[in-house]
């Protein structure tokens, strides 16, 4: 009786203790029968119904065909030879071409944490007829999260991954949680779904996306299943809270009537729903009806107890096109009107910056529409120029921020509206004047906001470039881009309930240059050229604050002096090491100075 007691604790001390598996068809010995415990005797397939609580798989390199839905109900952790290396897929290339079906991937069940790494899953095709279940709806495809359960990808790519069902319940092809989502420095590609393209939130979910690229994911028009469009990306439903850092959404759609290009919001009565955005592109998403990059509409009727909070920082918004379809008032982000909401909320949008953002194939459009609801409006730095496109052509009936109601007529319902720092295009509706004399004593000054200044733009970079720290951004801030209206229009600090909303870095995590924050998502002074140069090639400009000479550290091939609204004051050709500036007023200067063919660009203050 002893031994048999000391054999059935061995049995639980080594299910409980972690246990490192191996995966490798290429190997000879490698078989399903094996233990799997060494590298030498691997298991020659995923094996999911053997793993256990604390498992380790390691993946070796190889192309992995899916064939049954893996059942997760334990804490494991599986990790790739390599991304490149090890194809998780439910068909080749050819059969997946051609719309051959398969099942879905994985379940992770509930109370169950299932760790990814290192992987690429893809060509995922799934339809409720004729799927592995006799279901008429389709709730995730590659991953499917229960519950109280967790899934973590770490450097994991989702491509190509395809989910129908009836009556528009196709949700997530990508990923469908009810649970808790970390992605870390993962691709979501092409996954396609009626709604939540890359990821469907239910009530209670919660994801947290770093460092990610969601690319190509949306809505398409099916036939047979020709129903509701919801978040291209990513649809939110209910009582969810997505927080979205350092990622890249280039695009993301939703066809016909579809709305939210990369993200929906479904507000639910009583419900709450947060939304966090910072130091994220959005560049060429495109919705069907309204909110290019996020709608906001009612899943169930909002009660008094619904919330809305929704915070975009430091966040660059690029040729999205809302209302392809429809043709109607293109939104880039769209909030729920008087007539459809009766919750309470945030909109925070802080040192965003907006470049032609507006629907070419008609003459009204409008960047933000918001609603005259019980919501706090918070508008801190930014820099809202949609109305010039790429080529600086100046565009008609485009406005930046639209507050529905009569034009210079204050609205009934917002309790706060804060507007500091701003450069707006033009405004429209009740915000045309930026005017709420009625508003009680919690509406704030604006502070420096203006309208009708353009940015100068004489060289548009619009490649996707890669960041020191992994951010995928476009870039915006070219050496003569700096000289701005933005430069030290904003302000530096904003406290709501104790918190400064002004982040203290940019977009790329420079931080405040000159004292002064700029309006939009950039600091300009030398983001693209001396910040990231070595200290020994760089020139340095002094003193600053400076009266009657500039001078630089080094002899320069030429050197411009710009005032702060982009006028060139001064040029000089081969002057040294210093230059005089004695002619010069009292103010703020750009200098921008060429050696080596390297410019650089610095603010400076002349006393």
């Amino acid at each position: 009786m002893k031994k048999l007691l000391f054999l059935l604790l061995s049995v639980v001390t080594c299910s409980v203790n972690a246990t490192v598996f191996y995966v490798n068809p290429n190997s000879p010995n490698a078989s399903d029968s094996n233990w799997g415990d060494t590298p030498n005797n691997p298991w020659a397939t995923l094996n999911v119904a053997n793993w256990a609580e604390n498992d380790t798989i390691m993946v070796s390199n190889a192309v992995y065909t899916i064939t049954q839905k893996g059942i997760i109900n334990k804490k494991v952790t599986v990790i790739g030879e390599s991304k490149a290396g090890v194809i998780f897929q439910g068909e080749d290339d050819m059969a997946f071409n051609f719309g051959s079906t398969t099942c879905r991937f994985f379940l992770i069940s509930s109370n169950a944490e299932a760790t990814f790494k290192n992987i690429t899953l893809k060509n995922l095709l799934y339809d409720w007829k004729n799927g592995e279940e006799s279901a008429t709806s389709s709730y995730g495809g590659v991953f499917e999260i229960s519950e109280n359960s967790i899934l973590n990808l770490k450097n994991v790519d989702i491509r190509k991954a395809k989910i129908y069902g009836n009556g528009g319940n196709a949700w997530g092809a990508a990923i469908m949680n009810r649970g808790t989502v970390n992605a870390d420095s993962c691709l979501f590609e092409s996954c396609y779904a009626t709604q939540g393209g890359a990821m469907y939130m239910l009530g209670g979910s919660t994801a947290n996306l770093t460092y990610c690229k969601l690319l190509g994911n949306g809505n398409p028009e099916v036939v047979d299943y020709d129903t509701y469009r919801f978040g291209g990306a990513i649809n939110m439903n209910g009582g969810t809270t997505l927080n979205i850092d350092n990622c890249y959404f280039e695009g993301n759609f939703t066809e016909k009537t579809g709305t939210g290009g990369a993200f929906m919001i479904r507000y639910d009565a009583d419900k709450i729903c947060n939304l966090n955005v910072r130091n994220t592109t959005f560049n060429a998403n495109m919705s069907g009806y309204a909110g290019s990059v996020l709608c906001c509409g009612a899943n169930t009727t909002a009660t008094t107890s619904t919330e809305l909070n929704i915070n975009f920082t430091n966040c660059v918004f690029y040729k999205n096109v809302g209302n392809k379809t429809l043709l109607q008032y293109n939104n880039t982000i769209s909030i729920p009107t008087k007539s459809s909401y009766v919750g309470k909320g945030k909109f925070i949008f802080v040192n965003n910056t907006l470049f032609a953002n507006y629907n070419p194939g008609q003459s009204n459009t409008r960047s933000i529409g918001l609603g005259d609801i019980n919501m706090e409006y918070y508008f801190i730095n930014n820099l809202m120029n949609d109305n010039e496109a790429a080529d600086k052509t100046a565009q008609t009936g485009v406005y930046g921020i639209v507050l529905e109601g009569s034009y210079n007529v204050a609205p009934t319902n917002i309790k706060t509206m804060v507007a500091q720092g701003n450069i707006f295009n033009s405004t429209g509706g009740a915000f045309g004047a930026i005017n709420f004399t009625d508003l009680d004593i919690t509406l704030h000054p604006e502070t420096k906001n203006s309208t009708g200044q353009r940015l100068i733009r004489t060289q548009l970079q619009t490649a996707l470039k890669q960041s020191a720290n992994g951010t995928s951004y476009l870039d915006f801030t070219s050496t003569n881009d700096s000289i701005s209206v933005a430069l030290n229009n904003g302000v530096n600090e904003y406290l709501l309930n104790g918190v400064n909303l002004v982040p203290q870095t940019d977009i790329l995590g420079n931080p405040i240059t000159d004292q002064t924050r700029d309006a939009g998502a950039w600091e300009m002074s030398e983001i693209n050229t001396a910040a990231h140069l070595p200290t020994s090639e760089k020139t340095f400009i002094y003193p600053n604050p400076f009266m009657n000479r500039l001078n630089f550290s080094a002899n320069v091939e030429k050197v411009e002096i710009y005032s702060i609204d982009g006028q060139k004051i001064m040029q000089q050709t081969k002057p040294g090491i210093s230059i005089v500036t004695s002619d010069l007023n009292s103010g703020l200067y750009m200098v921008r100075v060429t050696k080596n063919g390297i410019t650089q660009i610095q603010k400076v203050l002349k006393k």
